[in-house]
């Protein structure tokens, strides 16, 4: 039941694991990228009809939380990203309960 939220969550911070060198802009971009993949994918099990009205709820809650990391200013250090998806996943676990 949880898989497509499961998937979203793991999919943006995936992006964020700790490359000395890698910039945190390209992580972040890279990041973002994988969650749009995974979200899209998401969308498409919609149309199909195949998630539930909760499942639905749980991917709009988590999209709450991860499109203003994608939207917003792009971090400029490692520590600005990881705090954004640690308050991400905070905001998240609270909704989710």
């Amino acid at each position: 039941m949880k898989k497509y939220a499961l998937g979203l969550i793991l999919a943006t911070i995936a992006g964020c694991s700790q490359n000395p060198a890698t910039q945190p802009q390209v992580t972040a971009i890279q990041a973002c990228a994988t969650y749009n993949a995974v979200l899209t994918s998401a969308v498409q099990a919609r149309m199909m009809g195949k998630l539930s009205t909760a499942q639905i709820d749980q991917i709009t809650k988590i999209d709450l939380a991860i499109t203003p990391i994608c939207t917003g200013p792009i971090p400029t250090t490692n520590q600005q990203l990881i705090s954004q998806v640690i308050m991400a996943g905070a905001q998240i676990g609270g909704m989710l309960k």
